[in-house]
């Protein structure tokens, strides 16, 4: 799985795993030196996300229409991927 889809469920020891061993992924030529930037970014990204959707769905009567809905905002090559 990519990292935006590890860190949505994954608890914080577990991401925090998953960033120090961003170097090791690029040591042992898993993931090219040009790509460890977008990858620790996509490993943030998705836990805010699913800490957002987490904290979101533990508030009561916070509910609105689009309350299943998530919203990105950034430049469209960002999040398009």
């Amino acid at each position: 799985p990519g990292p935006f889809n590890c860190s949505l469920t994954a608890p914080l020891t577990a991401l925090l795993n998953r960033i120090f061993s961003t170097r090791t992924l690029g040591l042992f030529d898993q993931l090219g030196a040009a790509a460890l930037p977008s990858y620790l970014s996509g490993l943030l990204i998705g836990a805010e996300i699913g800490g957002a959707t987490a904290a979101r769905d533990n508030t009561s009567g916070m509910r609105d229409a689009h309350s299943g809905q998530i919203m990105l905002l950034g430049s469209h090559p960002l999040t398009a991927r």
